[in-house]
């Protein structure tokens, strides 16, 4: 059990790593970054507060053409 429970996150940053590109590539930057973060957050011991919140408010903050300015 102990190895399919580091598996796991390995394998959702590596969906991240590709999906991320795509979003950003559609011109949807925030939710791309936004999605990064979370993925990330669990990793981040230290940061995991404020780095899973950024997220949520780069989703609310973003303008409504998609994250272009």
């Amino acid at each position: 059990m102990p190895n399919e429970n580091r598996e796991r996150p390995l394998a959702e940053l590596r969906a991240t790593a590709l999906l991320e590109p795509a979003l950003t590539d559609g011109g949807r930057e925030r939710e791309g970054l936004a999605l990064a973060l979370t993925a990330c957050a669990q990793h981040l011991p230290r940061y995991r507060r404020s780095v899973a919140d950024y997220p949520d408010l780069l989703l609310e903050e973003a303008p409504a053409t998609g994250g272009r300015p």
